[in-house]
């Protein structure tokens, strides 16, 4: 159970700049009061709160270098063919590749019948770098207090797209943007009315073809590089398998459109904690009210790209056969998913705090 300002919120989209303290409960006695909810531990999370005095600017920036010390090394086109080779001997089969074949991987004379892809170099970047920018304002009198923030996270992923292809994003990203206000207000000497509003908006990119790295991850991990070139000789695009209805992760990537999904989360909470001193020293009623509108929605506009065939006629020439007709344009942005649901929540509870004789 994750607790946000008194409230169960989600710890993923809150933004770190704006937590004051975070603790987390794990014993029985502590959690009993959260029921089953907090059967498996409780974590409170408080955010930061205005306090009186003069008005206070923040801001922070940091970028994020990222690598992958661990990036896997394929073998290439004379590696795999010498393998693929190898596992046919030692089956008591022909070899698939002449000697002369494997000669033509290794000089590259002839990219379009023997290619030698690197895969991971064509869509890859070695490293990526994210960036985070925070700015708050607090301040306040006695009476009053306020705590606004803006927050804005960018993250990239390692994938390579290529500019000139097109003008649109067609890569992997991630972008959040957190606003928050709390505001506290003594409404008398005994009655604290608190209000907090929050809304994070997330925006993800990907590729036509999938929706997250899996996909183009899995694709450049499991072509050989002997299968087909980045592009042919003369410009065009090659399709492989045994309906020639394959493509490349470097055209999945930069050939079949673009994927958007958006999400919008509004979160607002109000408390009035209300002293009862003159009924016994130390006792207080506490009212929370919460309000969640949580929506999102995927548009896309994708395209499958044309593609071809390359083959020998019998008079040992290269022909180019269409396979694939494909589209010359993106599709109008199509809506591929809308939803949305909201919660309101509602708790009173009555509390007693008071130490008697010093000891208790």
């Amino acid at each position: 159970l994750i607790l946000i300002d008194g409230v169960e919120g989600d710890l993923n989209t809150l933004d770190p700049a704006d937590i004051e303290s975070f603790s987390v409960l794990k014993d029985a006695s502590a959690t009993a009061v959260y029921g089953v909810r907090g059967a498996n531990g409780v974590v409170i999370v408080t955010t930061k709160r205005g306090k009186a005095g003069k008005l206070t600017v923040n801001f922070k920036t940091n970028a994020t270098y990222s690598y992958s010390p661990r990036m896997p090394e394929y073998v290439d086109a004379v590696g795999y063919a010498n393998l693929a080779n190898e596992a046919r001997v030692v089956r008591g089969k022909n070899p698939i590749y002449t000697n002369s074949e494997i000669q033509l991987f290794r000089s590259g004379l002839d990219p379009d019948l023997y290619p030698n892809v690197n895969w991971r170099d064509v869509i890859l970047n070695d490293y990526v770098i994210d960036n985070q920018h925070h700015l708050s304002l607090s301040g306040g009198g006695t009476n009053a207090r306020y705590y606004v923030s803006m927050g804005i996270m960018n993250q990239g992923a390692v994938f390579k797209q290529d500019k000139s292809v097109s003008k649109h994003n067609t890569n992997v990203d991630y972008h959040q943007y957190n606003f928050r206000a709390n505001v506290d207000a003594n409404m008398t000497k005994t009655t604290l009315l608190s209000l907090n509003m929050e809304t994070i908006i997330t925006k993800r990119n990907s590729p036509g073809y999938g929706d997250n790295n899996n996909a183009l991850w899995s694709a450049q991990a499991n072509l050989p590089a002997t299968i087909v070139p980045v592009k042919y000789s003369n410009g065009t695009l090659p399709s492989f398998g045994r309906n020639s209805d394959e493509v490349s992760p470097y055209v999945q990537l930069n050939y079949t459109g673009y994927k958007i999904s958006e999400t919008q989360a509004t979160r607002m909470n109000a408390s009035l904690n209300q002293k009862l001193d003159f009924i016994t020293k130390g006792l207080s009623l506490k009212l929370v009210g919460s309000f969640d509108a949580d929506n999102n929605a995927a548009t896309a506009r994708t395209k499958r790209p044309t593609s071809y065939r390359m083959q020998l006629n019998a008079n040992g020439e290269k022909e180019y056969i269409q396979v694939n007709a494909g589209a010359p344009d993106l599709t109008s942005p199509q809506e591929v998913g809308k939803g949305g649901e909201k919660r309101v929540y509602l708790e009173a509870s009555l509390n007693y705090k008071r130490i008697f004789s010093g000891m208790h």
